[in-house]
């Protein structure tokens, strides 16, 4: 319990936000990030009788909190609606009326019926949810819906590129304990990514962040820090496992433009290569990070070995966005592969898929037909045709039931 903070000037205008809910700044941002609604933040707050005598009723220090859940029984709409408002580093206090608050019930034997209250809210971070790329496929269970490690960002980096491949990256690691208790001395850890140096989760997870970074990585997979050397983790077993990871600094691989040729083309397949390896783990994101670069080392290399070394990077492109379910994508390299080879089955096939899951039937109907040609005896493509044929049909219906209810 204790007693609000003091405004220099009552002068500050209030705004309102929302029905029942005015804002006063009290401390503008110190960041451009804002929450959305299901992301994390952490927050301070003090919370008060606007009428009365100028003691909290309930405080919170440095409080994790995920918007669209309630805070201590102040409606879920109520703080999302306050935290929406927000930046990274700005304090307010947001004065809501009773309607929005707690009613006549009250809050405890604190707050007196049909109070308007006041929470002076610092938004101290604003962490962001994303998979690093380790999915179940090489896990027991339910498959594409248990991610083995994913990341929260709680500070975006300051570059707008991460660290390419067999570049050297520096990392600030910190084990947050499972339990309550003091975290952790802090690791620094330098490594070539993607040259064996480092367990597999640090290699894919320095491909995924940018310079200055800062991120909360949460693994549920203790394969993940498998390493036959020194990677930094030796001897956290016990998963899941919250590491607190600062991308420092990583240095700039050769640019492909200070290449020659045959050197684009060595960077080219070596990178293929690469992203081969981690797709079969399952690392989609990573696999997809070296593909792209792959496509870029031959980008303009006008011979006819890097032509078809980019096509091959576009392709398995495409296949890893069909996986991670950005379709679009996936439908926009197998696109451009066709364009140079519109017999290319593989690219047909991968174009059927892409279509489909972009709700494009009619226009998958037609890949799977083209592929059918020239493999007619392909019982793989005879059993997806039989697919998008059953999602036509189910859509024209549909279209015919709103339209017969029309009349």
């Amino acid at each position: 319990v204790g007693s609000p903070p003091r405004t220099r000037s009552r002068t500050i205008p209030r705004w309102q936000i929302a029905d029942g809910i005015r804002k006063r700044q009290r401390r503008p941002p110190k960041g451009l990030e804002s929450p959305s609604t299901g992301s994390e933040v952490v927050i301070s707050y003090i919370a008060y009788n606007a009428a009365g005598d100028g003691f909290s009723f309930t405080e919170g220090d440095h409080v994790e909190h995920r918007v669209g859940s309630d805070l201590d029984g102040l409606p879920a709409s109520t703080i999302e609606s306050a935290l929406l408002s927000m930046k990274r580093g700005e304090r307010a206090a947001f004065f809501i009326q009773p309607h929005r608050a707690f009613g006549g019930q009250g809050y405890k034997d604190l707050l007196p019926p049909d109070a308007t209250v006041c929470y002076d809210i610092t938004l101290e971070e604003v962490r962001y949810s994303e998979p690093i790329g380790f999915w179940v496929d090489r896990h027991q269970g339910n498959p594409g819906k248990f991610p083995l490690a994913e990341k929260t960002i709680v500070t975006t980096g300051a570059t707008l590129t991460g660290p390419p491949p067999r570049s050297e990256a520096h990392l600030k690691l910190e084990v947050i304990p499972s339990t309550p208790g003091p975290q952790l001395e802090p690791t620094w850890l330098s490594f070539h990514i993607l040259q064996g140096e480092t367990c597999e989760l640090l290699d894919c997870l320095a491909l995924t962040m940018k310079r200055a970074e800062v991120a909360i990585v949460t693994v549920h997979d203790a394969g993940l820090l498998e390493h036959p050397g020194e990677s930094g983790l030796a001897g956290y077993a016990t998963t899941p496992l919250r590491l607190r990871v600062e991308m420092a600094s990583f240095s700039k691989a050769i640019d492909p433009k200070f290449m020659d040729n045959e050197e684009k083309l060595k960077a080219s397949s070596e990178l293929r290569e690469y992203g081969s390896t981690y797709f079969k783990r399952g690392t989609v994101r990573c696999a997809a990070k070296c593909y792209e670069l792959a496509e870029a080392a031959v980008s303009g290399v006008l011979v006819a070995e890097a032509q078809e070394l980019e096509r091959l990077a576009v392709l398995n492109l495409s296949a890893c966005w069909n996986k991670l379910g950005e379709f679009r994508d996936a439908l926009r390299c197998a696109k451009q592969v066709l364009t140079h080879d519109p017999s290319h089955t593989k690219a047909l096939w991968r174009a059927a898929e892409a279509a489909l899951g972009a709700g494009e039937p009619e226009q998958a109907e037609g890949y799977a037909k083209r592929l059918q040609r020239l493999e007619p005896e392909n019982q793989a493509v005879v059993g997806m045709l039989g697919r998008i044929r059953k999602v036509v049909v189910g859509r024209k219906e549909k279209e015919h039931g709103a339209a017969a209810r029309m009349l």
